[in-house]
């Protein structure tokens, strides 16, 4: 990531950077301590969530996740990676758009999500509005337990305005606290799980 980077993603709502992980092998050593964890044993039951990571790591473990993203890139002044998405499969539940900002108002953060799997389409890909508003749309309760409480109404769940993002397994996305974005269902028979911070500048 260069400074120009960074001031893209701060400066345009729905701006985005991509770029590979230098150290994949961390990442493929963490999926597997994740998935050893019990919750995979005894509660995934189908469903979509989003975790705590501090409940499925040690705390060695993830100030160990933390210094190694945040050391991929110091332009970050914090980085800082705290929830796991689940998505099984095949499953018809997507996330719906939103703007994460309205998770963290008064808070000027850049989000980052971090894929353990591959994320094609069709397969739980990150989907990110063309829409370009420096705004907080309205929000609405989603009704979704344990995931995204809140949700964009008034944009269709097929919305064909957006760039689908097929992301590649230890693959880096940041974007704007304001970008809107969604993911697809994951309809392939195998477990996908995301990463996903925020990152302060």
């Amino acid at each position: 990531m260069t400074p120009s980077d960074r001031d893209h993603i701060l400066e345009t709502p729905n701006g985005f950077f991509l770029q590979e992980f230098p150290d994949p092998l961390r990442l493929l050593a963490l999926r597997e301590t994740l998935i050893k964890h019990p919750y995979f044993r005894e509660q995934n039951r189908g469903r979509v969530k989003l975790l705590k990571l501090d409940r499925l790591l040690t705390s060695n473990e993830l100030l160990t996740l933390n210094r190694s993203v945040h050391r991929a890139f110091p332009l970050c002044r914090e980085l800082i990676m705290d929830r796991l998405v689940v998505k099984p499969g095949p499953s018809e539940q997507y996330t719906p758009w939103h703007q994460d900002a309205a998770y963290w108002e008064g808070r000027k953060i850049v989000r980052v999500w971090i894929p353990l799997d591959d994320f094609s389409d069709g397969a739980g890909h990150l989907k990110i509005h063309t829409h370009n508003t420096p705004e907080l749309l309205e929000h609405t309760p989603s009704g979704i337990r344990d995931y995204f409480s809140r949700m964009i109404r008034t944009i269709s769940p097929d919305d064909p305005n957006h760039i689908a993002l097929a992301v590649k397994r230890y693959s880096v996305v940041f974007f704007n606290e304001k970008a809107i974005h969604a993911s697809s269902a994951n309809h392939s028979p195998q477990l996908k799980l995301v990463l996903t911070g925020m990152a302060f500048f």
